[in-house]
């Protein structure tokens, strides 16, 4: 008999460390990982869907087309979103939130800008998905604020990802 890993951060585990489970082990969830490409305008006090059309780890549950997760099965689904933003408005109020369904999953974070610039906002949630639900994100800000995409930046600044839990 082999261990099994342990899921973490989602309650409840899937597989306890300390148990024998039958050998071979179920394989690592599978996962994904998209990022924005370039930069996109959200215009004052609209509630809009982010794009992540940049594959960045492929997973036919994700659809860069939409940028949103469709669930293959139920199950325990953890994401985060990264977004980094930019404003040139002190006190602007930007807010991120996963969606379930087109529908608000309980999962958002809010930064609140103290002077014009960049600023980092980041949210993660574990959602407990029926198959076919899906997951998108959305972002809304009290003023205009530009969402900083990749380019020309090395690495990914602006993401979406996630992967089953159990």
């Amino acid at each position: 008999m082999a261990l099994c890993y342990q899921a973490t951060g989602c309650p409840p585990p899937c597989y306890n460390p300390f148990t024998p489970c039958p050998t071979p082990c179920p394989p690592p969830p599978p996962a994904f990982k998209a990022s924005a490409l370039t930069n996109a305008t959200l215009p004052l006090g609209t509630n809009q869907q982010v794009l992540f059309p940049q594959v960045v780890l492929a997973n036919p549950a994700y659809d860069p087309t939409v940028s949103a997760f469709q669930a293959p099965a139920a199950g325990t689904y953890s994401f985060t979103a990264t977004v980094t933003w930019s404003t040139a408005v002190a006190a602007t109020i930007f807010t991120l939130s996963l969606l379930k369904n087109g529908s608000p999953s309980g999962f958002s974070a809010t930064t609140t800008s103290n002077a014009i610039g960049n600023y980092v906002t980041a949210v993660t949630g574990c959602i407990s998905l029926n198959a076919n639900d899906t997951i998108s994100v959305n972002a809304l800000a009290n003023n205009a604020c530009t969402i900083l995409g990749n380019n020309p930046f090395p690495a990914p600044i602006t993401s979406f990802q996630g992967f089953r839990v159990c």
